[in-house]
Parts: C-alpha cells; sequence; structure tokens
C-alpha cells in the first residue's frame, strides 16, 4: 500500500491578531497588514544596492548607522556584481540586525530588488543608492509624514543634485555644511508637508500596501520615467505623493554636468522613455502635463489666516491638476489645511488624473458651456492653466471667470 502522507508546511501565526471589518478602505489595508506583521516588528528595512564605488558606499552606510538610531531597522546591503572589495565591506559592516546579498553579475536593480521583497520585514522599505548621504531626523520624519494620513502613498524628501523642484535654493561647500544646515531644517512641521503629482524618488520609501495593490516599478522603462510612471499609479489608487519639505539629505551625484553618463546616451533613454509613458497612458506627457508648475501666479496669491470659511478653489485646464495643488500647498504653509477643489477641462485625457485632486468635482466640455456648471460668487481662487489668447473668446471667458469669484 502506498504512502501518501508528506511533511506539510507549518505556517506559524500564533502571534498575529485577526483583522477587524472597517468602514474605511485605507484603514482597513493598514489593519490588514498591522495585524500580519510579526513579533520582531520592525518599523523599517533599509536597503543599498552597491555597485562599486566602495568609497561612496562606505559614505552613505557610515551616514545611515549614525542618522538612523531613533528607528528599529534591519539593513539590507547587496553588492550588485561589484570588483573592487564591496563585498568584503558589507560583510564587516557592524550593524547585528544586517542580510548581505551578493549579486555574480549585474544585470540591472530589477533582480536585487525582486529578492528584497521576498525576504524584507518592515513595515517601511526603503530602498537607498550608495551615492546618498542621509542626515538627522531624515526617515523619522517621512515616518511621521506617512502616519499622519492612511491616503498618503508616497513620499521624498528634498535634496542636492534632482530636479523638480525638490531642491532648497542653497549651496554646499562640504558634508559639514550639509549636516549642519540639516540639524536646522530637519524639524518636523506639517505645514511643509507638499502634495505633488509627480516626485523624484531620490529615496524609496514604501509601504506595504502600495507595493501590493500598485505593485514595484515598471522595468519596461529600465531607467529613466519609471518613478513617473509609478506615481501616477499610486494616485489612481487614490493616494497621495507627498514632497517631505522637512527632510533634507545629499544625493553625490552631479547630474546636471552628466556625472557617470554619456550625454547621447542619457538624451536617447529620456526620449525613449518619455514616448513609452505617453504610449502608456494614451497621449499623456509625463513632463508638459505633470509639471506645469505656476511658481510665479501662486506667489501672487493673498491668503486670509484669519478666514474661518473652507477655501474654494477651481482650476481650469489645468492639464492633470498641478496648479490646483500649488494653491493648496500655499494654503497650508499659513496654516490653511481644509480646502474645497474644482476643476473644468477642456480635453478628456486629464479627467481621470483630475480626480485624483478634486474627487467627484471634476467636469469636461466645452469651454463655452462652462457658466452651467458653476454658480458666480462661488469661489475664493481661479487658476487658468493655459494662455487666455488661445481661447477663442478671451474676454468673455475672462468676464465669466471674474464672476465666478466671490466678491
Amino acid at each position: 500500500m502506498m504512502n501518501y502522507v508528506v511533511e506539510p508546511i507549518i505556517i506559524d501565526t500564533k502571534h498575529f491578531v485577526a483583522p477587524k471589518a472597517e468602514n474605511n478602505l485605507y484603514f482597513s489595508r493598514k489593519n490588514v497588514l498591522d495585524c500580519r506583521r510579526g513579533e520582531e516588528n520592525l518599523t523599517a528595512s533599509i536597503v543599498i544596492p552597491c555597485y562599486n564605488r566602495l568609497e561612496k558606499s562606505k559614505r552613505c552606510i557610515e551616514s545611515i548607522l549614525k542618522y538612523t538610531q531613533d528607528i528599529n531597522y534591519e539593513l539590507i546591503l547587496i553588492d550588485n556584481g561589484s570588483s573592487d572589495g564591496t563585498f568584503e565591506y558589507l560583510q564587516s559592516v557592524p550593524y547585528r540586525n544586517k542580510k548581505v546579498i551578493k549579486i555574480t553579475k549585474n544585470i540591472g536593480t530589477d533582480m536585487p530588488f525582486s529578492e528584497v521583497l521576498k525576504i524584507y520585514k518592515g513595515k517601511y522599505l526603503v530602498a537607498i543608492a550608495n551615492d546618498l548621504v542621509v542626515t538627522t531626523n531624515w526617515l523619522t520624519n517621512i515616518i511621521k509624514c506617512y502616519e499622519s494620513d492612511d491616503k498618503i502613498g508616497f513620499v521624498v524628501p528634498m535634496s542636492t543634485n534632482v530636479s523638480n523642484l525638490q531642491e532648497f535654493n542653497i549651496t554646499f561647500k562640504n558634508l559639514n555644511e550639509i549636516q549642519e544646515f540639516a540639524i536646522k531644517n530637519n524639524i518636523s512641521n506639517p505645514l511643509r508637508w507638499k502634495e505633488r503629482m509627480r516626485v523624484i524618488d531620490i529615496i524609496n520609501v514604501f509601504k506595504r500596501e502600495i507595493l501590493d495593490l500598485v505593485g514595484t516599478f515598471d522595468y519596461g522603462f529600465f531607467h529613466d520615467f519609471s518613478e513617473d510612471d509609478f506615481c501616477i499609479r499610486v494616485r489612481r489608487a487614490g493616494y497621495k505623493l507627498i514632497l517631505c519639505e522637512d527632510s533634507f539629505i545629499h544625493h553625490d551625484h552631479d547630474f546636471r554636468n552628466m556625472e557617470d553618463k554619456d550625454p547621447e546616451e542619457y538624451t536617447k533613454s529620456l526620449q525613449i522613455g518619455r514616448e513609452n509613458y505617453r504610449d502608456k497612458y494614451y497621449g499623456l506627457d509625463a513632463w508638459d502635463d505633470a509639471n506645469n508648475y505656476e511658481k510665479d501666479l501662486i506667489s501672487m496669491l493673498s491668503v486670509d489666516v484669519n478666514t474661518r470659511e473652507i477655501p474654494q478653489i477651481l482650476g481650469v485646464d489645468v492639464r492633470m491638476g498641478t496648479p490646483i495643488l500649488e494653491i493648496r500647498n500655499k494654503l497650508r504653509e499659513q496654516g490653511i489645511l481644509d480646502t474645497h477643489s474644482c476643476a473644468f477641462t477642456t480635453q478628456a485625457k486629464y479627467f481621470l488624473d483630475l480626480q485624483t485632486v478634486c474627487g467627484q468635482n471634476v467636469f469636461c466640455d466645452r469651454m463655452d458651456y462652462i457658466f452651467e456648471y458653476f454658480l458666480p460668487n462661488t469661489f475664493d481662487y481661479i487658476i487658468l492653466g493655459e494662455p487666455i489668447n488661445q481661447y477663442a473668446q478671451p474676454v468673455k471667458l475672462m468676464q465669466r471667470l471674474i464672476e465666478f469669484v466671490k466678491p
């Protein structure tokens, strides 16, 4: 008689707590994941992939060990096919709760990251390139931002050597000056958390539910525009992107002067990535449609900090919605956290992403019919996102928009 008994796979759940039903979708997701967390109760898993550049790796890891002492974290160090003694150094890093992964040949970042997803245990997965230097409170303040709102899905810090208005207008001579600035800057302040349509991921701090719901980076983009693709998926899943101005790090990579890059290959990569984004999102442009910042216009806004009414905002042809977020961020700086936003667009391709900014208060029609959607004397702020002289009747449009403004 055949013996069909096999050794069972034991899944130990004695330390789990069964999740409870909750009305709020975002809280329910968080609740389920909190119930699944293991006995170690790690706040973060900090992952550092290293490919040569040993001195930069040392400086990066030493800064993490020095400036992350208030967080319970594990360290996952990856040698991605280095040939300069990186593996031996990673083995010697003086941190007890660490794992070291060795990749024999560098075939990109997807391979090591896929392995990390199988083994990391922290509530947050933090991926850091080895050309970064962190500073005091860098991760603490990012996590405070995350914990303030279940609908926050992706948070990034300010940095040096980064685009997308994520730099301070300050120059530094050395690392000491950077650390001195960080001591003054990295003081947690919710009024400095700016919602964005798109962020550059100098450091990736992922929540588990975002990785489960949205997935990781689309490796079809290879080097460029993968973060743009990730950002639009996070927003369309109902979550916010936040630029955390009270967290600041140093990116030791002079991308503007093409450090470690071939200018011709870099330009080609950008062109291909941008076109791939347009193809994937049916004509949306990652730069033109999401980076339409209106710094000059927003700087002219006056804010009544004594108002007891919730400010009403209307964005007209603001593409994916960045100018509306800019107004809200301007109000937030002054302590006005509650706003009500509406949008009107003449191009249907922006409808879905405007909903991530304004909820159901988005309307799409010919400009001739805008008066059918809004009442006079309604809005505190109206921003027109395109040059007014491109419309058939610019004077009539201006008169109509003025009618919508409160007296």
